[in-house]
């Protein structure tokens, strides 16, 4: 069985650091993906997660879902 986790985020690289260093454990592990769904930042802020996270996958939105919509969206692209 395999986990996913989907963190939805909006111009906000700066609160992202504990919750994916938090996950950092799981880097690498089969059983667990992290997906960061960048809901359309104006910074891309998902690359420069990208560069810290290397072990995230992310799902980058041209438009502002909101959460639940970035959720969704991750949740699609989501093999666990």
């Amino acid at each position: 069985m395999k986990a996913s986790v989907i963190v939805v985020t909006h111009a906000g690289v700066s609160r992202l650091g504990d919750g994916l260093a938090s996950l950092a454990p799981y880097a690498g592990r089969t059983d667990v993906e992290v997906i960061l769904v960048d809901n359309a930042s104006p910074d891309r802020c998902s690359e420069t997660a990208k560069v810290r996270w290397p072990w995230i996958r992310v799902v980058r939105s041209e438009v502002n879902l909101g959460f639940a919509g970035g959720v969704n969206l991750g949740a699609e692209s989501a093999t666990g």
